[in-house]
């Protein structure tokens, strides 16, 4: 069950029980640090996962890579725990998705700093691009993570741009609320993603799961 937030305002740790019932135009002049053309790519660019008016520093990109290579839950929050407070908004999208996929209870035995990385991460939902958003929210779902906050704010950012959601954003995000049974609790959400939908299949495209 979801637990509310605590008299301070940080979040407890919600993990959602799946099978419980119950359920804009980004800002003129940013670029996104994965978006095309910006960095040099034999392949098609990554779609972008935040919108910033700056290049990412190198140290950055580093940190993205370290946080990739964790083999395992300890080696990753291990380093989470000592590289936090210098990371950008794209090292928490990177953080968080890669605690989901090697996670074995780590977010709950390094409870303070994923709870301390959450905070950061809502403080950021707002210049988060689709993919950043179906991203964390795809993540989010895989760790059973149903604090309300992050949910309300990734619908809400969701509907702001989701005329710009593509096939693969729409397919995470969607598959994410439904996971967690926000489908009665946020029906804009749902409201909102019916037209990308339609809009992808009319187009033909294809599901991708890189870089998720």
């Amino acid at each position: 069950p979801i637990q509310s937030p605590s008299a301070h305002g940080h979040c407890a740790l919600v993990m959602r029980d799946a099978s419980a019932n119950g359920a804009g135009n980004g800002s003129v002049g940013k670029i996104s640090f994965y978006a095309p053309g910006y960095f040099p790519s034999s392949k098609p660019s990554v779609p972008p996962i935040y919108a910033t008016t700056l290049r990412r520093s190198k140290e950055a990109l580093e940190v993205d890579g370290k946080l990739r290579d964790a083999s395992n839950s300890q080696e990753l929050w291990g380093f989470i725990a000592s590289a936090l407070p210098r990371f950008d908004t794209g090292n928490l999208v990177v953080a968080f998705t890669t605690a989901a996929k090697v996670d074995e209870g780590g977010s709950e035995i390094h409870q303070e700093i994923f709870l301390e990385l959450v905070e950061r991460l809502l403080s950021s939902v707002e210049s988060l691009e689709p993919r950043g958003l179906s991203m964390t929210a795809y993540s989010a779902a895989k760790l059973l993570f149903g604090d309300h906050r992050l949910w309300s704010q990734l619908s809400a950012a969701s509907c702001r741009c989701c005329h710009r959601f593509g096939a693969t954003d729409v397919a995470k995000a969607t598959w994410a609320f439904a996971k967690l049974r926000f489908v009665d609790e946020m029906p804009e959400f749902w409201q909102c993603m019916v037209e990308p939908a339609i809009a992808a299949l009319r187009t033909g495209a294809r599901f991708e799961d890189e870089y998720m």
